[in-house]
């Protein structure tokens, strides 16, 4: 079997736009924008989930998988791989693209041009490209935390087994370097019949694992930054837990033991909890007792103080000054 040594969880960049998005305005000038955002992140989320059934298909007890690795080069700049596969042979980069209708692969502008099922056209920067860059900052990152030498291979893989590529140019060249999610099998067949000779012990991939485990740097976006918004340009307070009421972003009302919704009726007495793991999200971990008033729209400064102890977080600072430590989600949590 294929050992999966690091799996993939869902981001904190598609969790943090979910969380914009629950607490953004309807009509908000940026609200079609970030929703186009969430749809892309999403679609490349699943296109990358959908590689691990095909690799029951590759040969036994060969490979060992680190999916969504981001590293950091000695430049101090990051590069991220969807999929590394780690063999005693060679090592490949599996790069995902999740899209339907057509792709057409320009080499001479080095771009990718997709027409959807609608006839829409767009052009994304060439993930051949994109691939190659990621093999030689691979191979210097390798090479920089003297890891033994390594051949490595790359392959961008359609997700989506309905799409059809071609190029204008270099046809033998995007063929070899791009397949479909049905044909990784068939490629890595190829591959291992090039690379032959044994380079590196199970034991020795499982140490090169663990170094690239400790370096992995998860991509964690200030999302209100990147799209210039504040606070005030949310819808703030703490929403109805109850799925089925006819206003859930409508804030529940402050009671004396919980929260109440004014529309269902609904009562809770942990809801701001909820509310929290959507400001941890946008905001950052640190908290103080003025913002978290802010947030879920109360006034008391001793009510918010007790439902902060309540949660039993790290705290510095005294009085006026003190700060509270929330934690972001962890992967585990997030399935």
């Amino acid at each position: 079997m294929v050992t999966i040594l690091k799996k993939r969880y869902i981001s904190l960049k598609i969790l943090k736009l979910e969380a914009l998005l629950r607490r953004l305005p309807l009509m908000h000038k940026r609200r079609v924008e970030i929703e186009e955002d969430l749809s892309k992140s999403l679609a490349g989320y699943r296109g990358e989930l959908a590689l691990n059934y095909d690799f029951k298909f590759l040969k036994q007890d060969f490979y060992y998988v680190l999916e969504d690795l981001r590293l950091q080069n000695q430049n101090g700049d990051f590069f991220q791989i969807d999929c590394l596969l780690l063999s005693p042979t060679y090592f490949l980069i599996l790069e995902a693209k999740n899209m339907s209708g057509s792709i057409m692969f320009n080499q001479h502008t080095r771009h990718m041009i997709h027409n959807n099922k609608n006839g829409l056209e767009r052009s994304y920067s060439d993930p051949l490209l994109q691939v190659q860059r990621q093999r030689i900052q691979l191979e210097n990152w390798l090479k920089h935390h003297k890891c033994p030498f390594v051949p490595v291979e790359t392959q961008v893989v359609l997700s989506n087994s309905d799409t059809r590529y071609d190029a204008t140019t270099n046809h033998n060249f995007v063929y070899k370097n791009v397949t479909s999610r049905l044909n990784l099998p068939n490629r890595t067949t190829e591959f291992e019949a090039v690379h032959t000779e044994e380079l590196l012990s199970h034991k020795a991939i499982k140490q090169i694992s663990k170094i690239l485990m400790k370096r992995n740097t998860p991509y964690n976006p200030n999302l209100m930054e990147w799209y210039s918004l504040k606070m005030d340009d949310l819808i703030l307070g703490v929403f109805c837990p109850n799925t089925n009421c006819p206003s859930v972003s409508d804030p529940m009302v402050k009671v004396n033991s919980g929260w109440r919704c004014r529309n269902c009726l609904t009562f809770s007495r942990d809801a701001h909890i909820i509310a929290l793991h959507d400001y941890v999200l946008l905001f950052g971990e640190d908290i103080t007792n003025s913002l978290f008033r802010k947030f879920v729209l109360i006034e008391s400064v001793f009510t918010a103080s007790r439902l902060l102890k309540q949660l039993v977080i790290p705290a510095t600072g005294a009085k006026k000054n003190r700060k509270y430590k929330l934690s972001l989600p962890k992967a585990a949590d997030i399935l």
